[in-house]
């Protein structure tokens, strides 16, 4: 049941067009700048399991969708501007935790210039009964609509590609003829493009990074992840576009890390986390700290 003082959150400042696509329904009120709080709907993650990769993608949607209601509401960034979410992670995606029914939005490092807001990481946690159960971080850069449109003047939108055969999943990942995986996506999809948009979406990324580590570790949940969209992935009439995967481990956590874009400039790093399954010796994971970060090894 919602407090007396919660307020219906217009389905235009979750950036869906299509209602069934929204998972707020509400937020209460507060001063600008402040963290705000926002409701969930009630059935927002009623038919996920919570082990799956699926869930993971559900959360992520989630994430995204409350930094970019909580700009909206908690820091005046007017409709029409222009969202370009460069990080999100994720952390307690775990069997332990519940799906949760409140989030709080909190902004760290805020960066304000002219009265209006231009970036900011924004602190994410659900809770569930009052105690916290998930937690993740959206960096978020705001560009204003007439900027926005110059920069981006000219590019493809997915309204203007073919309407292809629909793919229930959205996109499907096969052998590329130049090596590594090439994934064919549905512009049509009512997750991935409830709205036209002029690049590749990074939900439609971070669900094909889901299913890669669904596929390389059956059974195992996800328990974290980390998105960087470093470049947009421009679309074409061909509705291709390439990735690598590869995997390392440390004494804790297995990793799975897809890149997408050129073999020599990754327009996206994603990386998906889940417990070892066997944890390592000392000396392994000794071994394994020796590459990209002090404690991860890909391979």
């Amino acid at each position: 049941m919602l407090p007396d003082e919660a307020v219906p959150i217009p389905l235009e400042y979750t950036h869906k067009r299509h209602p069934e696509e929204a998972l707020l329904r509400a937020y209460r009120p507060v001063p600008r700048g402040s963290e705000i709080e926002l409701f969930l709907t009630p059935d927002w993650a009623a038919n996920f399991d919570t082990r799956a990769a699926e869930f993971a993608l559900r959360v992520a949607e989630a994430l995204r969708q409350s930094v970019i209601v909580a700009a909206h509401l908690a820091h005046d960034v007017p409709l029409g501007d222009a969202f370009v979410m460069e990080r999100m992670r994720l952390r307690g995606a775990s069997p332990r935790t519940g799906a949760g029914t409140t989030v709080r939005v909190a902004a760290r490092s805020p960066r304000i210039a002219g009265g209006r807001l231009v970036s900011m990481i924004a602190e994410v946690r659900f809770f569930a009964d009052g105690e916290e159960v998930l937690s993740g971080e959206g960096y978020l850069r705001v560009v204003p609509d007439h900027v926005s449109r110059r920069m981006r003047s000219g590019r493809t939108r997915s309204d203007e590609l073919e309407v292809p055969t629909p793919i229930e999943q959205g996109f499907t990942v096969h052998p590329s003829p130049e090596g590594g995986l090439a994934v064919v996506y549905d512009a049509r999809h009512p997750l991935f493009f409830d709205h036209p948009v002029d690049h590749v979406p990074g939900m439609l990324l971070i669900a094909v990074a889901l299913d890669a580590f669904a596929n390389r570790f059956p059974g195992r949940p996800v328990t974290a992840f980390d998105a960087r969209f470093l470049d947009f992935i421009e679309l074409d009439g061909s509705r291709h576009l390439s990735m690598r995967a590869s995997t390392g481990r440390t004494a804790l956590r297995s990793l799975h890390r897809v890149h997408f874009g050129p073999a020599n400039r990754a327009s996206a790093v994603i990386d998906v986390y889940s417990a070892s399954a066997v944890p390592l010796s000392m000396a392994e994971a000794a071994s394994s700290s020796a590459g990209v970060s002090a404690s991860m090894r890909v391979e």
